[in-house]
C-alpha cells in the first residue's frame, strides 16, 4: 500500500504540476492565511499517515518511530522526488522511474524497528 501510494503521489505532482505548485509553493499566502490550502496540506499528510497504520495494526509493519514522524518522513522522501523531477534536476543520470520503487524500499526499510 505504502508502495502504490507513493506511485500516486508521484504521479500525481508530476501530472499536475500547477496543482502541486500551489500546495507546495513558498511564494504567496501562508497556510495560516488560506484555510483550504492548509487543509489540503494536512489531508495529504494524512492519507500517507492513515497507510502506515493501517500496515502496522495489520502487522505488515513495525516501526522505529511513531506514525506521524513516519509520515513525515516518508512524504519528504516522495515531495523531494517530485521536487526535483519538476525543477528537472533529474537529468544527470537517473529518472523518476529509476528512482521511485528504490526510494520506496529504502523508506519502508528504514521505518521499520531495528531487532534487539
Amino acid at each position: 500500500a505504502l508502495r502504490a501510494m507513493a506511485h500516486a503521489y508521484v504521479r500525481a505532482g508530476i501530472d499536475r504540476p500547477q496543482m502541486y505548485a500551489l500546495l507546495y509553493s513558498t511564494e504567496g499566502a501562508m497556510p495560516e492565511a488560506e484555510p483550504r490550502l492548509l487543509a489540503a496540506k494536512v489531508e495529504a499528510l494524512g492519507v500517507c499517515r492513515g497507510v502506515i497504520e493501517a500496515a502496522v495494526a495489520d502487522g505488515q509493519l513495525d516501526l522505529a518511530t511513531d506514525p506521524e514522524t513516519s509520515a513525515h518522513t516518508f512524504w519528504v522522501g516522495a515531495h523531494g522526488l517530485v521536487s526535483l523531477e519538476l525543477g528537472g534536476f533529474l537529468v544527470v543520470g537517473r529518472s523518476v522511474d529509476d528512482l521511485l520503487d528504490p526510494l520506496v524500499t529504502i523508506l519502508i526499510e528504514g521505518l521499520k524497528e531495528v531487532p534487539a
